[in-house]
């Protein structure tokens, strides 16, 4: 995702940069440093686990909504 992000960065706001930037190196990074996958590997199930660990967290429906629309 770093890598996406820096190939998108002249195309978004700097505003937008920084939020994506923010929890792509948060909580993102966090979660699939704990549980490494390979995109290859991906399915719909590790995402709602990820989904249902932004909740455990503490974070409300809006902000998880954020979360995975960055990693569609």
């Amino acid at each position: 995702m770093i890598k996406w992000l820096d190939m998108i960065k002249h195309q978004i706001e700097e505003s937008t940069y920084t939020g994506y930037k923010r929890q792509i190196e948060g909580r993102l990074k966090t979660y699939f440093t704990e549980h490494p996958i390979l995109l290859v590997d991906l399915k719909p199930v590790h995402i709602l686990d990820f989904y249902n660990w932004l909740y455990s967290e503490g974070l409300k429906g809006t902000t998880v909504t954020l979360y995975l629309a960055n990693i569609r």
